[in-house]
This record gives structure tokens, C-alpha cells and sequence, in this order.
């Protein structure tokens, strides 16, 4: 295991507002920090932060398949591609 690169630990902060926007968004940025920016990322979630079933799902879609359906938007995701 190479130890010599650093990750960057991001966890979403839930607030009594918080909703599936806010996750998404939250979320988005932490896809374009590992994935658009070549960052090592490490996403931390604990059970406690799961305020909607959705947040679970998305996590699994992820984790199962790479992606999220309907995360990003087509025009979002034409200024991604190179």
C-alpha cells in the first residue's frame, strides 16, 4: 500500500433542512473533487447522516455501478467530457 499521497476526508454536514437537493449537490461536488479533479478522496457517512432513503440508494448505485442515474444533467455532463 503506497502511503505517500494524502487524501482529502470530506463528510456532508446535515442540518435539520438538509433534503435530497441539498445531498445531490453535496454529492456532485465530491464526484467532480475524486473524479474530475484526479483528488484521492475519502467520503465518510455514517449511519446517523442517513436522513432520507435516498441518500442509502445513492450510495449503492454508486458503489455498484459507478455512477448515480440522473446525477448530472447532459449539458453538465458535455462540459465534463474532454
Amino acid at each position: 500500500m503506497d502511503t505517500s499521497s494524502s487524501a482529502d476526508h470530506v463528510q456532508v454536514e446535515i442540518s435539520k433542512s438538509y433534503g435530497k437537493v441539498e445531498w445531490r449537490e453535496d454529492l456532485k461536488r465530491i464526484l467532480r473533487r475524486a473524479g474530475g479533479e484526479g483528488k484521492n478522496t475519502v467520503f465518510l457517512f455514517s449511519d446517523t447522516q442517513i436522513k432520507n432513503e435516498a441518500f442509502v440508494e445513492d450510495i449503492n448505485n454508486l458503489l455498484n455501478s459507478g455512477e448515480v442515474p440522473n446525477m448530472f444533467p447532459s449539458d453538465e455532463k458535455m462540459q465534463a467530457s474532454p
